[in-house]
C-alpha cells in the first residue's frame, strides 16, 4: 500500500473512464473530500488495443443489460396479461 503525503493510507480503486478503463490507482480517501483523491497509478498502462477492447466490452455489456431489462419487463407484462385473461375466463365458467 502507498501512503499519501497527508499521512493517510491510500486505497486501490479502478478507473472506468474511456481513457483508462480497468486501470487501478491509489486514492486518498481524505483528499477525496477536498479534491480528486488521485495519487498515482497502481498498475502499468494498458496497451492501446486492450484499452479499446475494454471500452467495447463495457459498451456491449451495458447494451446487453438494457436488452435484458426490457425483455424481463415485457415478459412480466405478458404474464400479467395472460393471468388477467385466465381470471376473466374462470369468472365466466363459474357464473
Amino acid at each position: 500500500m502507498a501512503i499519501c503525503s497527508c499521512g493517510f493510507q491510500t486505497v486501490i480503486r479502478t478507473s472506468y473512464t474511456n481513457a483508462n478503463p480497468g486501470r487501478q490507482f491509489h486514492y486518498c480517501p481524505r483528499r477525496g473530500t477536498r479534491g480528486s483523491g488521485f495519487i498515482d497509478w497502481a498498475d502499468s498502462p494498458v496497451c492501446p488495443m486492450c484499452s479499446e477492447l475494454l471500452v467495447e466490452l463495457e459498451r456491449t455489456t451495458s447494451m446487453n443489460e438494457d436488452v435484458g431489462r426490457k425483455w424481463l419487463a415485457k415478459k412480466k407484462e405478458t404474464e400479467s396479461s395472460t393471468f388477467h385473461k385466465l381470471d376473466d375466463v374462470s369468472h365466466i365458467h363459474n357464473d
